[in-house]
């Protein structure tokens, strides 16, 4: 096990060993990292913080086999024992230290204090089962600390009242029958009912390697009837104890072979029930009662209400009666305070369910939570009591590491483990150097209260191939290679060309002049030429020298051509693969072909069985009848028929990569209605521009857009208006057919160049990047579609044989359409997962999106400048993160060099149609210090950080306040006028 790995590792670390040179290096190296880390602590002071130094400096200096002088160097110490020195000497010297590498400190803004330390996730990429008698919140709790739930067994309640939410909500997780519980669990098994372990003689105690078993109640579990050699530790856990605010208290025991130590659970500001308690909802009137000045570790009873007791909203919440009468703050009673129970998504929170989980779950099966509620212990205990039983175990080993053990492999895979943390500017001291500015203090990290408990979902990048064909899962490990991806991008430009304006270069290379006119145009023509040079330029600029040398430009287009073309057909066949391998996953038909025929001798082939034509006729109708199958085919055809710069049959999300979102991103997500839907039957009017509108309708029917086989209930009228000097643009009326008043679309802020102002500096370059068909990307969802018809009738094609196949004059929409109330909305936060996954794993130095630390420059510090963010993304080098802001349809990425800037843009756009979606090619432009216009406003980094509107968009306001003037001066008794006082 691994716990046993580093016990031996502290043994050798201690009495030394055979000289190895592989091993002897990782040891130094080790060794070193841990003297640098102790040197930076500050609260190890006086003879103990320099004990441990020499003991980091025995460990760099000293070689395996090689004698140490006793009177020059401290013994040596393993790497887990020298953390636990500096735990005790932290916990020692700091009265505000709560463990594990947590403190409280006091904040004007914050009432009760900010936690200071890091969410660390110590189990990412292990796999483990849960087995539930309940609503599985081992789930969460696990995910929060890097596990990954393979699998799901719920027992008879639990799986009529909660299989169909689980598989909502998780479709990557198998459920698992109770009668396969044993033998398809992984070797970490978390179980929330005792009852559900087998017996010491059960096969199933020879496969698995680690339980962790939650016990609700304040009566410790025993444990004698185990297997002979196995050991268990229990951990006592209260709500309250860990920032919760209900009463819960209950105990998590870890059983396996190794001898288990659990680490200390670090203890939380206290909270209450007035964190989880909405003040718009009603309830009877109540006197006021005052809040405490520091939150009560119990529940405040303030009286009685017949025979039902009443609580105070600012102590907890009694577990064993959650149903409860509270007195709590409410905007709708002239004392601000009503006596009321609580809702049922109150319970939840009080639960630390996800917000998520409440979102999605129906009511039915969030009131039968409720119901139990009394016997489930809350996410933060399972999360907290998980993270200290694991890190106190050491986890467990992989089967690639039983095969062979290496120090190498160790290192590696402690720097796997990942940690998130907000930095201070005033307070870092860049890689053991301070500024002549900074003082030299300790580096600390800040993370509210509220995420104590919960964790990034963090997503590992590989390679990607260049845009616009999407790479492989950026979530496995290893990645099938593309010919373009062969060729590794430079790890740093050998020449100053981020310096190098657009302008410029232009001026040097007179052959790309034609195209680069366009390069920065806001909006271009549909049937513009996409701009190959930019990627031929970008891959001379970035060419590195052990490559050999430059191609001649007709030579580089002619590799280029080359990669492009054995890059699509490798992209086609990985993406069909990786879907049939997903299907083949989440199918619940048995493959059972060969069942079906027999081998004939005489005839020398195969044969149907009796029986067998049927039985193959019937699998695959009931393979047919998976809505995962022809949504895939759909998606595999479209794929089949792209091009390299274009989806040219249109596209369609690849549902299957949006892990825990595939069935939203398969049928569309679902629409909030405020009232009935309509029935709106009125033919299309005659367009103005007839062909202009039959060339896009057209358009959007030869790519399934508009489709036929759905009942029509109502229609949508549409008209064109001006895009550029010589296109239109096609608006559907939602608001005539009265559609748009039955639909809901939240409000929702767009990013403004302000936003952008955090990854930008002098010196900083932008690109610009284009999504295609933004609504048509994302589907409608089935319920809405047939009141979104369309009349064609009048507005049909010249081409009889794709008129032949398509008799009906009402055709319906299955994708989001412009003009939808709800279309914007739900196709930005669709991009906005899309960019959860785009941004990958912010420690990983190969992602071009990498970054390290938050540094914090605001008005008021003492090394406050103002020529630099006031929140910033910083990488390793020091230098500001890569990011990207979107506005709608129009992404912007921006770099700190012209190759930062590049490998930013590439991996968004190439990423983008890994996911299904469009990048429009022909709309890109090359990264610049002056790039184009963007949400309005023109950004200049060349000789400063200037931002500017455009002359279009200053003419237009001008002309606006100009025009109210006149219409003041020509009739003032117009403009009814009202004193301030009066108003």
């Amino acid at each position: 096990s691994k716990c046993e790995d580093d016990d031996e590792e502290d043994e050798e670390d201690e009495e030394g060993g055979p000289s190895r040179g592989e091993e002897g290096r990782a040891e130094v190296k080790e060794g070193r990292r841990l003297e640098r880390r102790v040197e930076n602590i500050n609260e190890a002071g006086g003879a103990a913080s320099e004990s441990l130094r020499e003991e980091g400096r025995a460990a760099a200096t000293g070689k395996r086999g090689r004698e140490v002088d006793q009177s020059r160097a401290a013994p040596r110490v393993g790497r887990r024992k020298l953390e636990r020195l500096m735990e005790t000497n932290r916990a020692n010297g700091d009265p505000d230290y709560l463990g594990d590498g947590r403190r409280l400190v006091q904040h004007p803004r914050a009432k009760h204090g900010l936690l200071v330390g890091l969410i660390d996730r110590p189990a990412i990429g292990i796999e483990c089962s849960v087995w539930a008698s309940a609503l599985p919140l081992w789930i969460p709790a696990a995910s929060a600390l890097g596990f990954s739930v393979t699998s799901l067994s719920l027992g008879r309640v639990a799986h009529r009242a909660y299989a169909a939410f689980v598989g909502r909500h998780y479709p990557s997780i198998r459920l698992d029958a109770q009668a396969k519980r044993y033998s398809a669990s992984s070797q970490v098994v978390l179980v929330d009912d005792r009852r559900m372990i087998p017996s010491p003689d059960h096969y199933f105690w020879h496969r698995t390697k680690m339980l962790v078993v939650s016990t609700v109640g304040s009566m410790r579990p025993t444990w004698s009837s185990l297997p002979v050699g196995w050991n268990h530790d229990t951990v006592a856990l209260g709500h309250a104890d860990l920032g919760g605010v209900t009463t819960a208290e209950g105990f998590l025991t870890v059983i396996r072979r190794q001898p288990i130590t659990v680490v200390p659970v670090p203890a939380f500001p206290p909270a209450s029930m007035a964190l989880i308690l909405s003040d718009v909802i009603y309830g009877r009137s109540h006197s006021a009662i005052p809040e405490p000045s520091t939150p009560m570790s119990r529940p405040l009873l303030v009286g009685q209400e017949g025979t039902s007791p009443k609580y105070s909203a600012y102590g907890l919440l009694p577990h064993t009666d959650p149903r409860v009468l509270v007195v709590a703050p409410s905007v709708f009673s002239g004392v601000n305070m009503v006596c009321r129970q609580l809702t049922m998504d109150e319970m939840a929170k009080a639960w630390d369910l996800p917000t998520i989980f409440i979102d999605e779950m129906g009511s039915e099966e969030l009131k039968f939570f409720v119901s139990e509620a009394s016997g489930v212990l809350p996410t933060r205990i399972l999360h907290e009591g998980l993270r200290a039983i694991w890190k106190g175990a050491g986890g467990v080993r992989s089967p690639e590491e039983a095969i062979t053990r290496s120090p190498k492999r160790s290192a590696e895979k402690r720097k796997t483990v990942g940690t998130d943390r907000v930095e201070s500017r005033r307070l870092e001291a860049k890689r053991g150097k301070t500024s002549p500015s900074s003082p030299s203090v300790s580096t600390i990290s800040t993370v509210s209260t509220l995420a104590s408990s919960t964790s990034l979902a963090v997503v590992e990048p590989s390679t990607v191939s260049a845009s616009p064909i999407p790479s492989a899962d950026p979530r496995s490990s290893v990645a099938p290679q593309s010919p373009l991806t062969s060729v590794p991008l430079p790890s740093a430009c050998s020449t100053f060309t981020e310096g190098i304006t657009e302008e410029t270069e232009l001026a040097q290379e007179p052959s790309v002049k034609a195209g680069a006119g366009e390069a920065h145009l806001a909006a271009k023509h549909d049937d513009a030429k996409v701009p190959t040079w930019m990627w031929n330029e970008a891959s001379r600029r970035l060419w590195k020298e052990e490559w050999g040398n430059v191609p001649q430009p007709d030579q580089l287009e002619a590799l280029c051509v080359a990669l492009r073309k054995g890059s699509l057909h490798w992209w086609k066949c990985s993406v069909r693969q990786d879907f049939w391998k997903w299907f083949r996953s989440q199918s619940v038909e048995p493959r059972q072909g060969s069942s079906m025929v027999r081998w004939d001798p005489g005839s020398g082939r195969y044969v149907w069985v009796k029986r067998g034509p049927k039985s193959y006729a019937q699998a695959h109708y009931r393979l047919r009848q998976n809505p995962n199958f022809d949504a895939g085919a759909d998606c595999l055809r479209r794929v089949a028929n792209s091009s390299w710069w274009e989806w040219e049959d249109g596209s369609r999300i690849l549902f299957w990569r949006w892990k825990g979102r595939e069935r939203i991103m398969r049928d569309g997500q679902p629409h909030r209605l405020t009232g009935d839907l309509p029935s709106f039957r009125r033919r299309q009017n005659k367009p103005k521009d007839r062909a202009g509108v039959v060339r896009k309708i057209t358009k959007v029917r030869e790519r399934d857009y508009l489709i036929q086989g759905v009942t029509v209930l109502s229609l949508i009228h549409m008209f064109d208006v001006p895009k550029g000097t010589n296109d239109i643009r096609l608006v559907y009326n939602g608001t005539s057919s009265g559609l748009n008043r039955s639909l809901y679309g939240p409000h929702f802020t767009l990013p403004t160049v302000d936003t952008t102002l955090r990854a930008l500096e002098q010196g900083s370059l932008s690109a610009d990047i284009d999504i295609a068909e933004m609504f048509l990307n994302f589907m409608l969802d089935p319920k809405l579609r047939p009141y979104c018809g369309v009349d064609v009738s009048a507005i049909r094609s010249e081409d009889g044989s794709f008129e032949k196949g398509r008799k009906s004059t009402w055709e319906a929409w299955c994708r989001l359409w412009m003009g939808q109330t709800d279309s914007p909305y739900l196709a930005v936060q669709c991009m906005l997962w899309a960019e959860e996954i785009i941004l990958g794993a912010r420690g990983d130095e190969s992602n071009p999106f990498q970054w390290a630390r938050i540094e914090l420059n605001l008005p008021g510090d003492k090394n406050y400048d103002p020529s630099k963010p006031w929140v910033a993304k910083v990488r390793h080098d020091d230098h500001l993160a890569a990011d990207v802001f979107l506005y709608v349809d129009d992404a912007r990425t921006v770099g700190h060099n012209f190759e930062a800037c590049w490998r930013a843009t590439r991996r968004y756009a190439s990423m983008c149609n890994w996911l299904g979606i469009q990048d429009a090619a022909r709309k890109r432009t090359m990264p610049s210090m002056t790039p184009g216009p963007w949400a309005g406003t023109m950004v200049d980094c060349a000789t400063g950080l200037d931002g500017t509107v455009t002359q279009a968009k200053w003419t237009k306001g001008r002309d606006q306040v100009q025009e109210i003037a006149v219409m003041i001066q020509a009739n003032p008794a117009a403009m009814p006028r009202t004193p301030n006082h009066e108003i």
